[in-house]
């Protein structure tokens, strides 16, 4: 019967102790959900920072107003404490410190490119910045540290999975020890008291020999009773503490929740509105030229996302000569959708007056909308009978095969971009077109595309790819040049920039 109840204080120590050791687990697993969390919140507040640095690095260097330098000053402030911030996140977890130290190098290598395309920028050269910036340096560092801070997120989402499931497992067992314990001890203690009322019964006469060691041991039970009481007061007031975290944890899920779902909202709202723009856009354009007994044509633009920056139109008058214009706006999305239209309706409106005169007007109306940081390139090709002037502003070269002598010339028809100042002059040449031989206008899409090691398909290697396809139709010299892109950058993804062209070929 001692034994008995010395086996139910011992397993009742025992249950005390395990869902003691299952809520210190439980509650370690919190923290480290909440340290979790809050890296995710300040991988992404590093890219936005970041982010911001870059486009206050573009903007000063494309307007040199040092009013752009604002973001850029206020993410060199908040960058080392972000890093400072994922360091002591990271601190118990030798994998996601190595991944973050590499982050940290590219971080550092992106600054300094900052700093050194802004600092040539203000003393030495305005062109000079402009030419590094193109090279897309910043661009390669930004998509990198991307990739590397998705990377360590991946990481840390999986591993907050893990967490809440040994979370989950913990509150479990401290449920199913409380129980089975308490349920052990009182049927212990049950038996304990049975047996005893049955000894007592048998050896009555006994018992009053005994009654002080029974009163006794009685007060000894009653002493333990309480403090078996006392412990499941304590054991309880553990289980309130673990449903209030739970109750809390639970309610930050569904704040987090509702919040992605808001996010899904906009998001499926934005994409609706773009994916408009983008028809509107397309509708834009015009339609296919007709089949003309002395010129064979193509025109082509395929855009990179939902609103692309290139655009391409045409006009003929009465005998049969066409102006030609295609353009590239620098960015995507909305705004610039709006900059293809300013130039649509200017081209569709002068586009009988001169090349000067329709870039000139197209730029001031550029700069009217406002928009910072948005400009536009643009080139016009008029047409009288097989002689061809043409204009330039902001635009790649323009490529002449001829025939004769089996030769592709580069024109180049140097510019700055259209809005970007009050009165700008633009170049202009004028070439024939006789029979055989081939124009080719295009934006930057094809000569910028990359292959795997980084380097740019550049403008010769197109001028000696368009000198092997000039025996073909425009159609498929078109075709050709764009597999010959996608074979370069051997991306199943495709061109990460918009693509347009307007070939000609004299008949």
């Amino acid at each position: 019967m001692q034994a008995g109840f010395m086996l139910a204080l011992l397993l009742v120590a025992i249950e005390m102790y395990t869902t003691y050791s299952s809520l210190q687990e439980y509650s370690a697993e919190n923290k480290e959900i909440i340290a979790t969390y809050e890296l995710l919140h300040a991988s992404e507040q590093l890219i936005s920072t970041l982010k911001d640095a870059q486009t206050s690095q573009r903007g000063y260097i494309l307007t040199q107003n040092s009013d752009f330098l604002e973001p850029f000053n206020e993410a060199n402030k908040q960058v080392p404490e972000l890093i400072q911030q994922l360091k002591g996140l990271t601190l118990h977890y030798h994998d996601q410190q190595k991944s973050l130290a590499g982050i940290e190098q590219r971080v550092v290598r992106l600054q300094a490119y900052l700093h050194e395309s802004i600092s040539i920028s203000r003393y030495k050269s305005h062109e000079e910045a402009i030419q590094l910036v193109k090279q897309e340096s910043g661009k390669s560092l930004m998509d990198s540290l991307r990739t590397d801070v998705r990377q360590l997120e991946t990481a840390f989402k999986n591993l907050l999975h893990d967490q809440k499931t040994v979370t989950s497992t913990a509150r479990l067992q401290a449920s199913m020890y409380g129980m089975s314990g308490g349920f052990i001890s009182i049927l212990l203690l049950f038996i304990t008291y049975v047996s005893l009322r049955s000894m007592l019964s048998k050896e009555e006469l006994l018992a009053k020999g005994l009654g002080a060691e029974v009163q006794k041991q009685t007060e000894e039970l009653h002493a333990a009773n309480e403090e078996l009481l006392a412990g499941n007061e304590e054991l309880t007031a553990y289980v309130d503490n673990l449903n209030t975290t739970q109750e809390e944890l639970e309610r930050q899920q569904a704040r987090l929740q509702e919040a992605y779902k808001q996010l899904e909202s906009e998001n499926a709202r934005k994409s609706a509105e773009l994916e408009e723009a983008r028809e509107l856009q397309l509708s834009m354009l015009p339609d296919a030229p007709p089949a003309l007994p002395h010129l064979d044509l193509k025109l082509y633009l395929e855009s990179a996302s939902e609103v692309g920056g290139d655009y391409y139109d045409y006009r003929v008058d009465a005998e049969g000569n066409f102006t030609f214009a295609i353009g590239d706006v620098t960015g995507h999305g909305l705004r610039a959708g709006i900059l293809v239209a300013t130039a649509k309706s200017y081209f569709q409106n002068i586009w009988d007056q001169s090349g000067e005169f329709i870039l000139q007007k197209t730029s001031a109306g550029i700069r009217g909308l406002k928009l910072r940081g948005m400009y536009m390139g643009m080139m016009v090709l008029q047409q009288k009978g097989n002689c061809f002037t043409v204009t330039g502003a902001g635009m790649p070269p323009l490529l002449h095969f001829k025939k004769a002598d089996g030769h592709v010339e580069i024109i180049k028809l140097p510019g700055m971009f259209l809005g970007f100042h009050e009165q700008q002059r633009f170049c202009e040449t004028q070439l024939q077109l006789q029979e055989g031989d081939i124009l080719l206008a295009l934006t930057d899409g094809l000569l910028e595309s990359k292959d795997p090691a980084r380097e740019a398909l550049g403008i010769q290697r197109v001028a000696e790819k368009l000198k092997e396809l000039t025996h073909l139709t425009t159609a498929d010299i078109c075709e050709q040049l764009i597999q010959y892109g996608k074979a370069w950058i051997n991306d199943p993804s495709g061109f990460r920039d918009d693509l347009s062209m307007i070939i000609l070929k004299g008949k």
